[in-house]
């Protein structure tokens, strides 16, 4: 169940080396709720490659991960590990479905508040739908590349599970283009997606697991 937990936290769920002494207050915060709220509305699916990096305390080097990543609305999740090795993450609205080499593993949301909990922020940070202030407190920050969204948790299981979380999104298009998750360890994974494709026909075949 930990490990789990920590898979969980690892898809999202980056700050590469960008310095964060660049970013300034957001200059206009109503603005860019609007148009992030309008291009959520607007996105049906987003395809794209990722690179993870996983920050452990006890080890001198990041761990690096390959993969790709499909969204569809609603709640349609797939993370698939290329590098260095093969695992497989599905989330389809209620269900959660593992798959590490041949070990196929199920289990339902519903039956968990924790993992729904998580679900819930999987998915909402990857559509840009995130600014819940029930669930967070939340700094707004821009620079010349990205907006920036530092999320605190104030949901109490939330807080059980991470001290925060970081979003940086493209100015162009407003989705997502890296995430921070921090535990509370402070350990941390960064992911940041590449060759992204928005709105392309994914057919929903890809949400299950074979």
């Amino acid at each position: 169940m930990n490990k789990l937990i920590l898979i969980s936290l690892a898809v999202l769920i980056s700050s590469f080396c960008l310095a964060q002494d660049n970013l300034q207050p957001m200059k206009d915060v109503a603005s860019f709720k609007e148009k992030l709220e309008a291009s959520a509305k607007e996105t049906t699916t987003i395809d794209s490659d990722f690179t993870q990096y996983k920050y452990l305390s006890f080890l001198s080097e990041e761990i690096e991960s390959k993969g790709h990543f499909s969204f569809k609305k609603d709640n349609l999740l797939r993370w698939e590990y290329f590098e260095p090795f093969e695992y497989l993450i599905i989330l389809n609205d209620s269900k959660l479905m593992i798959k590490d080499e041949e070990d196929v593993s199920n289990f339902d949301l519903d039956a968990n508040q924790a993992f729904q909990k998580i679900n819930d922020m999987i998915v909402n940070s990857v559509q840009g739908n995130v600014l819940d202030e029930a669930m967070y407190d939340m700094t707004f920050k821009e620079n010349t590349d990205y907006y920036f969204v530092e999320l605190i948790p104030v949901d109490e299981k939330m807080k059980e599970y991470m001290q925060g979380i970081h979003l940086y999104f493209d100015r162009g298009d407003y989705t997502v283009s890296k995430i921070k998750m921090i535990e509370l360890s402070a350990d941390y994974t960064t992911i940041k997606f590449y060759n992204k494709k928005l709105n392309a026909e994914i057919p929903n075949e890809r949400f299950s697991v074979n």
